[in-house]
């Protein structure tokens, strides 16, 4: 069975070393606050596409200032875990104030996979085409989104008390 994924930065992916030891690298980028099926099978679908598989998880401050107050649930060492965990990804890194697009142009993954690359310029798009990284589309996931599941809990939990004979 694999150990668990490697937590690296951005530098270590970029390095010849990793690189060669890693083949071809696919990346995906994201929160994966209360990681569900959606993000598994994305995660899965993104493997397929290389060697190796990176997630960049965005830090908890970038993660508050997208989402708002509450978000992160899980912390960056909780999310770091749970991905680090799963099978189809083989390293894990984290940005934080950090663009996107500055992102992925110091890791230069062979791929990067995306539910979609509205984050991104046209400008950047193609410069980064021009660094060689391949931009992939996956199909957005039809189950509920993190937001979704939140919002099934809150209704399920009104004014946060647990019901009877469950526990917090």
């Amino acid at each position: 069975m694999k150990a668990e994924a490697a937590l690296v930065t951005p530098v270590d992916l970029a390095s010849a070393a990793l690189r060669s030891e890693a083949g071809r690298l696919v990346l995906v980028k994201g929160v994966f606050d209360l990681t569900h099926y959606g993000h598994v099978r994305s995660l899965k679908a993104a493997r397929e596409l290389g060697d190796s598989l990176v997630v960049a998880l965005a830090g908890d401050r970038s993660v508050t200032r997208r989402k708002g107050t509450g978000r992160p649930v899980l912390n960056i060492t909780e999310r770091v875990g749970i991905i680090a965990g799963l099978r189809v990804v083989d390293y894990v890194t984290v940005y934080d104030d950090v663009s996107p697009f500055d992102l992925l142009a110091t890791v230069r993954p062979d791929r990067f996979c995306a539910t979609h690359f509205t984050f991104l310029t046209p400008r950047e798009r193609d410069d980064l085409r021009a660094l060689g990284v391949e931009l992939t589309l996956l199909p957005r996931p039809p189950e509920r989104s993190t937001s979704d599941i939140i919002g099934d809990i809150l209704q399920a939990y009104p004014g946060g008390q647990a019901q009877e004979g469950r526990s917090r």
